[in-house]
């Protein structure tokens, strides 16, 4: 059946379970990262955990069904996985059946895979044992940290409850230094703690050294075991906010910051701490802002929140934070925390209120620290992280009779909200007995940063306000967390600091070591949450809460204790015992000759070979501890070169002949005694004798890997992982070669370098005319004293140059490299270059054409070698030149159609429709020669248009109408306002002369002409011309700038700007009385002056003209105005209307009619020649 066995269908449901099991840890990994925010979402994240396990164990069952429905029809997975299932529902008994052959089909397989891999192993090993054979194996070097704290063998300790805040704080608490009564103190200040009536009120827990996880207890502070009275609330009182330990045999403290004083219409959060015997036992409660005025609430003590922080000094002081009074100014209580009868029971403070070294919502108090700062008495340092917006330390001094504590010095953070003060320590880091102070900035950032830690050297008593030195963490670690000082865990003297980082990853711890200047600035040593035992590594917060400087142990040695509060543990950290080992290596020669072959232990041989002898001896108490010890050496050759010159004849290392390693084990009696070997080194390559050969011998510890203790299991002991003193461990050794320079056989060599440019020259001025020829410098190096090993000679030029080659005019062994990085050119001189000689070069090098924008070139020229050069100074040559970027420009304006006309009909704006209506086409071009011999890589054509004829009004007559943007027919652009193009929108239409086509005969046009014709003789004829021209102040412009860019040598560039010309404006006011209208524009180049660009200026302007010309018909002479002819017989009429109505007056239109009977006279006989 397990030859039928499906892998692939084993690796698919496996992939199933595998998929749900992420799905579950990631629930899990974000549950723990949202566990310090109490929200609604528990329970859903509990629920959806909870659902995926059991579709986890659902699909388990499953796959072992299916893999014996494979095992049995060799049947698709996807279709025995739905048979099982349905064999499961129909057969609830055949489940555990299954079950239980599944577990063994599994086992089997595995069993079988083990022995697989075994036997393959045994096999390649057998076979290629000499090319396995390592360090590693079968032992494990004790070389990979650079100290003392061991991770592997750590003593961890849980909380008895998830989210209790178990490890906020920690403390190391020692009995007395004699009994070894060692215990690890934990803050879990949301812990249920078991005084009835109260609500996560906070537990302080006393753990053994044990391998137990769950071990810890809680300790009775809190003497009263009934509810809190009425007036005393400890519902989330914090206890265990603050743990501290005097040291060994001393008092211990813990605090609840948030403890609350209440009434009917009060809540005061005093705060509140308890100070324990050495063994733990109740002792006494603090309550230092208890009674004191609370009338103005926050503003004086109503919010006190003592202890924050806290501390016992050595002076059996107790002192506490409180950074809550007088509106969060904050401040620090100090009292005698022993209470005895003949001692000062009075309260001290820091200045309060207006009297304060710090300003509202300052939080001092936040941190506090004591030491001898200012000389033999206890003063104290507070620190106070929102002060001045950056943070603050104030440092304490002596206190006074009216029961304050003057302020003495303060220190300032340098960034904003960087929480300059937010913890702080002390300690002796340089062994000078004077106190040094550590301030830590856990929010401080830059790019690339998160956290910083300064430190404060003390200086005759005093601090500088400025830091000693400055350490950053990772980004977003914050670094500087939590601070503690380590005691001295190297015997070296100094006392040590270790600096958390709890969310860099899931946590880190930074030791740093004293020296006799300070705190080193690497770290010795890294601890990560990742580097302790697998149940340890998911660890949140590692780091978060630290307390060092007693050796719980009672190896001798100072120990560590972390806390990583988010998961509920805490992790003490032992320091393995440090072996101090004596180490030294010689050759049997005092020089290396390279002209002699052979050595006394290889007469025969053809290179020059030589021994080297290594020997070690223990110097410390500790190896008498040891029973047995075995050590691996390494010597490596040439180290740090990528070419070695030398190998070991015992060398198993094929690719790597220049190192040897070896182990050595040694006895309980023979650990006290020196101990040597030897190897016989050959040299391969003599091409460098000056410098010497050097061997770096490096020893570590071979020891076995610790085993993790199961829990009830002893402790290992810690003593039998020792580590070397690294700065004995390692050593370097130079075996230099005899060489023929003197007595001393120092080689004082004399270089002397003289160069010459040869390039025009002004004055005593070198001057460079880009475009014109190449940089061409002769040099020349003597050497004047003894032979000068490894000489070169190195030309630093700029990277506007490109090299162009070298010539050699003498010295035949000059080897010149092409320049590795495009600035620096190399030549090899000669090895030795010998007393006497001397080379001349000459180097040639190209101006690029993206030169850029220095003004001067400098090139700078150096001869060295390994040899003492006794003349530096005659060794190095500068050589400069002034960079002249000559372009000579030139601006060429021009009308592609000299003269153009107008006429016809006149046209309002809004009878314009199409571009012909306008009137005829105008094009000015304005040409850029450049004549070299330099590129301009940018200049600008600034242009003035004629637009509108000046009237003096806003807004004149139109002249021309730029229908579209100017162009560059190169590369380039124009700029100018978008409302000066087409402002009409009259539709473009193709270009066409035909605009005056037709003509309207006999139209009068009005003549209201602003600007007035000029008699000018042109043609030798005198013409009335009228022009158009922003100069003459006769026409309104704008300008505009049309940028040309990288404009060569020899080329040039055009501006072409297209316009028509505005008819209505010429028809109406020049049509009759001028001969022409000239319209002038103007163009001028202007450059950056950054570019540098020297050329002729004169030649910069030009300007572009034309001519236009009426096409009118003749008109017939003008006549009386219309207006004139309607009056005129307007009047006439008015006139003969008067006449008649006059003559009508007088009767002048009556005539006499005859009487009745009437009759005429007869005038037949009348004679009317006669009288009567």
């Amino acid at each position: 059946m397990l030859i039928r066995y499906h892998l692939g269908s084993i690796a698919l449901g496996s992939l199933l379970v595998a998929s749900v099991k992420m799905i579950r840890y990631l629930f899990k990994k974000i549950d723990t990262l949202l566990s310090r925010y109490r929200n609604s979402c528990d329970a859903f994240g509990k629920c959806c955990r909870c659902c995926l396990w059991i579709t986890e164990k659902f699909l388990t069952f499953i796959n072992k069904n299916a893999y014996i429905e494979i095992g049995e029809t060799s049947a698709k997975y996807k279709s025995d996985e739905l048979k099982a299932f349905q064999q499961i529902s129909s057969n609830a008994l055949r489940v555990l059946a299954i079950n239980g052959i599944g577990d063994l089909l599994l086992f089997l397989a595995k069993l079988c895979v083990v022995v697989s891999t075994v036997f393959i192993g045994t096999q390649l090993i057998e076979e290629k044992a000499s090319s396995l054979r390592h360090s590693h194996s079968p032992l494990f070097v004790c070389a990979f940290d650079a100290f003392n704290f061991e991770p592997r063998l750590p003593v961890i300790k849980h909380g008895p409850s998830n989210r209790s805040y178990f490890g906020y704080s920690v403390a190391e608490h020692l009995v007395d230094s004699q009994s070894g009564e060692a215990y690890i103190l934990v803050g879990a200040p949301r812990a249920q703690s078991e005084q009835p009536g109260t609500y996560r009120s906070g537990v302080v827990y006393k753990c053994n050294l044990t391998t137990y996880r769950k071990d810890c207890v809680p300790l009775r502070i809190d003497q009263d075991e009934r509810e809190p009275s009425k007036e005393v609330s400890k519902d989330d009182q914090w206890l265990g906010v603050t743990v501290k330990s005097q040291g060994p045999g001393g008092y211990v403290m813990a605090c609840a910051h948030r403890y609350v004083i209440k009434g009917a219409d009060f809540r005061w959060g005093f705060g509140i701490c308890y100070s324990l015997s050495k063994y733990l036992d109740y002792d006494r409660a603090w309550e230092p802002c208890y009674n004191r005025p609370v009338g103005k609430a926050h503003e004086e003590f109503g919010f006190c929140q003592a202890g924050t922080s806290g501390e016992i000094s050595e002076d059996n002081e107790i002192i506490i934070g409180a950074p809550g009074p007088y509106t969060w100014r904050g401040t620090i209580f100090k009292n005698t925390v022993s209470f005895r009868a003949r001692e000062d029971k009075r309260w001290y403070f820091g200045p309060l209120d207006n009297e304060s070294p710090v300003d509202k919502y300052s939080y001092l108090g936040m941190s506090v620290t004591s030491g001898r700062f200012f000389g033999k008495y206890t003063s104290f340092a507070s620190g106070a992280p929102r002060a001045n917006g950056t943070g603050r330390v104030v440092l304490f001094g002596k206190q006074q009779n009216n029961a304050t504590i003057e302020v003495k010095l303060i220190l300032s953070g340098e960034q904003l909200a960087s929480s300059f003060g937010y913890t702080i320590a002390s300690l002796d880091c340089n062994g000078d007995n004077k106190t040094d102070l550590v301030v830590g900035a856990p929010f401080y950032y830059s790019e690339d940063e998160g956290g910083a830690v300064y430190i404060y050297m003390n200086q005759n008593n005093n601090f500088d306000t400025n830091y000693s030195l400055k350490l950053t963490g990772k980004f977003e670690s914050r670094f500087g967390f939590a601070l503690t000082n380590l005691g001295d865990i190297n015997k070296d003297g100094f006392q040590d600091l270790a600096i958390g980082a709890p969310y860099e990853g899931n946590g880190v711890v930074y030791i740093y070591l004293g020296s006799p200047n300070g705190i080193k600035e690497q770290p010795a040593q890294i601890i990560r949450a990742s580097d302790l035992p697998e149940e340890a590594q998911i660890f949140n917060t590692f780091g978060y809460s630290l307390s060092g400087s007693q050796d719980m142990d009672g190896n001798g040695y100072p120990d560590l204790l972390v806390g990583a509060y988010e998961s509920d543990a805490v992790v003490l950290l032992r320091a393995r015992p440090i072996l101090d080992i004596v180490t030294s290596i010689t050759t049997d020669v005092k020089s290396i000759n390279p002209n002699e072959i052979g050595c006394a232990q290889d007469i025969y041989s053809k290179l020059t070979c030589f021994s080297i002898e290594a020997c070690f001896k223990f110097n410390s108490s500790n190896i008498f501890r040891v029973n047995a010890l075995a050590l691996q050496y390494r010597i490596e050759a040439d180290f740090g070169k990528k070419y070695y010159r030398v190998y070991f004849n015992s060398s198993s290392e094929t690719d790597t002949p220049n190192i040897v390693q070896r182990s050595i084990s040694l006895s309980r009696n023979e650990l006290g005694l020196q101990q040597c070997s030897k190897e016989l080194v050959y040299i391969k390559d003599k091409s460098d004798i000056h410098s010497p050969i050097k061997f770096k011998l490096s020893y570590s510890l071979l020891q076995e890997r610790p085993r993790v203790p199961k829990e009830g299991e002893p402790l290992p002991k810690i003593n039998d992982y020792p580590i070397l003193n690294q700065e004995e461990a390692l050593k370097i050794y130079d075996a230099r070669f005899l060489k023929n320079c003197g007595t001393n056989d120092i080689c004082e060599s004399q270089l002397e370098v003289s160069a010459e440019l040869h390039l025009n020259k002004t004055g005593s001025q070198h001057t460079l005319y880009l475009g014109t020829r190449d940089v061409n410098i002769t040099v020349k190096v003597a050497n004047l004293n003894e032979p000068a090993y490894d000489a070169n000679l190195y030309i630093f030029y700029p990277e506007s140059l490109n090299f162009g080659g070298t010539k050699k005019i003498k010295g035949e062994q000059v080897d010149c490299r092409v320049p590795h990085n495009g600035t620096v050119v190399r030549c090899e001189l000669g090895n030795p270059f010998k007393e006497g000689d001397d080379v001349e070069i000459l180097f040639r090098f190209d101006p690029k054409e993206t030169f850029g924008n220095i003004s001067k070139l400098n090139i700078f020229i150096e001869a060295n070698t390994t040899s003492k050069n006794i003349s530096p100074h005659k060794s190095t040559v500068s050589l400069e030149a002034k960079v002249v970027r000559m372009a000579e420009l030139e601006l060429k304006g021009y009308a592609d159609r000299q003269s153009v006309l107008y006429g016809g009909k006149v046209r309002g704006e809004s009878g314009m429709h199409f571009e012909d209506d306008i009137g005829s086409i105008v094009t000015h071009s304005f040409v850029v020669y450049n004549r070299g011999p330099w590129n301009v890589k940018r200049l600008e054509v600034v242009v003035n248009w004629p637009y509108e004829v000046e009237s003096r009004r806003e807004h004149g007559k139109r002249i021309l109408y730029l229908m579209k943007r100017p162009e560059v027919q190169d590369d380039g652009d124009c700029i100018l306002p978008h409302e000066k193009i087409n402002p009409l929108n009259i539709t473009e239409s193709p270009i066409s002369d035909n605009t005056l086509d037709t003509y309207q005969k006999n139209i009068r046009v009005k003549r209201e002409m602003v600007v007035m014709p000029e008699k000018i003789e042109e043609d030798g004829k005198i013409q009335n011309i009228v022009t158009f021209d922003c100069e003459r102040g006769t026409a309104k412009c704008f300008t505009f700038t049309c940028f040309i860019n990288d404009l060569r040598a020899d080329q040039s560039a055009i501006v072409k700007i297209r316009a028509r010309l505005w008819n209505p404006t010429f028809v109406e006011d020049y049509a009759h009385g001028v001969s022409q209208v000239h319209i002038i524009s103007h163009a001028k180049i202007r450059l950056d002056p950054v570019l540098d660009i020297v050329q002729d200026r004169s030649n910069d302007y030009a300007s572009a003209k034309t001519k236009a010309i009426p096409d009118l018909p003749s008109l017939p002479p003008e006549g009386p105005p219309l207006w004139v002819i309607i009056l005129a017989i307007f009047l006439g009429i008015l006139l003969l209307l008067i006449v008649i109505y006059i003559l009508w007056k007088i009767g002048f239109f009556k005539r006499k009619k005859p009487a009745k009977g009437y009759m005429p006279a007869n005038t037949d006989d009348k004679d009317f020649n006669s009288y009567g």
